[in-house]
């Protein structure tokens, strides 16, 4: 079950605000781990997780992230389909697609944009997160 969230602001006085994530995952465990990967990236704060691509969408719109970071792969609606909708719905979102294969294998090329990057979830660090985000957020 998705869980709203537990950190709402980690920036200090004088620091930029920190990116609002959204986590989206089918497994437990894995959203767990997400959570704690971003909880240890001192720019990012969890704003919401979520289990399906339906659940993303609907969260997207209630909590105004600016990076979703989510599962290609998952029951219902799938992350590429899901990232389709929010790059058309709303602009000011990156996603980040995240899979145990190469992300990128799952995209047609109509699906390619300056908004969506791929990770292999192997790969997913602090260091690769805040990479991840600077190339979205054209940095």
């Amino acid at each position: 079950m998705p869980s709203t969230v537990q950190r709402e602001s980690r920036s200090g006085d004088g620091d930029p605000p920190a990116v609002r994530i959204l986590a989206v995952d089918d497994h437990p465990a894995v959203r767990e781990a997400l959570g704690d990967l971003i909880a240890a990236t001192p720019e990012f704060v969890l704003v919401g997780v979520a289990c399906s691509g339906e659940e993303a969408l609907r969260d997207v719109a209630r909590l105004s992230p600016q990076l979703v970071v989510m599962d290609v792969v998952m029951p219902g609606i799938g992350g590429i389909q899901a990232a389709r909708t929010m790059v058309s719905t709303y602009p000011g979102v990156a996603i980040l697609l995240i899979s145990v294969d190469d992300p990128s294998g799952y995209l047609e090329e109509g699906d390619r944009s300056d908004r969506i990057a791929c990770l292999r979830k192997q790969a997913l660090s602090t260091d690769e997160l805040s990479v991840a985000w600077g190339i979205l957020n054209h940095e």
